[in-house]
């Protein structure tokens, strides 16, 4: 195994002010629960597959983890280190860690279906993303304005939007939504969600 440092959250803050690439390798769920701003998520399994297009945010190939657990860290570090990515330590730590050593962090927000039709009348600026397949969308219509958009055809068939956009995911798969809004966070859209049936 490789040796790592996993550091503490004074260690991690002065590591972020040298600016070194922040690498969340936490869940999914865990990340768009609340993360770092300006933090690339590479969940669980997908540090390789996704080492490619973090290494174009990696100034000098120098990174900082945050992970769930040692292990995580651990693993990730290794995937790195064999791409040549100098991993200076890993944060052992969750978002309630972040808000208390002070950093700004942002979220993913979540909705069930009961909750979308009074969020739409106070947010009625908010785009919906259907991210259901074609023949879901014609046997279950929604009760709510929507843009088609199968999470099947992303991210060439995403529609046109504006990453200022607020913008919520829909699906009756849980995990599929949360899965858009996820990809919607790291491709640059800095509002977005997702509902879940429920």
């Amino acid at each position: 195994m490789s040796e790592l440092d996993i550091v503490s959250a004074r260690e991690a803050k002065a590591f972020i002010t040298q600016g070194v690439a922040i690498i969340d390798v936490r869940s999914l769920v865990s990340y768009c629960h609340g993360h770092i701003v300006g933090s690339i998520s590479l969940p669980g399994g997908r540090y390789q597959l996704s080492l490619l297009t973090a290494q174009k945010a990696l100034p000098r190939h120098r990174a900082l983890l945050i992970a769930d657990t040692p292990t995580i860290a651990y693993e990730a570090a290794e995937e790195f280190n064999r791409a040549h990515v100098v991993v200076v330590g890993a944060w052992v730590t969750s978002s309630e860690g972040f808000q208390n050593a002070g950093l700004r962090t942002e979220h993913v927000i979540r909705l069930t279906w009961a909750q979308v039709a009074p969020y739409l009348k106070t947010h009625p600026e908010i785009t919906i993303v259907d991210v259901r397949e074609t023949d879901e969308c014609r046997h279950f219509p929604l009760p709510w304005p929507t843009i088609s958009s199968p999470l099947s055809a992303w991210p060439e068939g995403l529609p046109s939007l504006t990453t200022k956009q607020l913008v919520l995911s829909v699906s009756r798969d849980q995990y599929r939504s949360l899965w858009a809004a996820w990809a919607l966070s790291q491709w640059g859209f800095s509002h977005v969600g997702y509902a879940i049936e429920q």
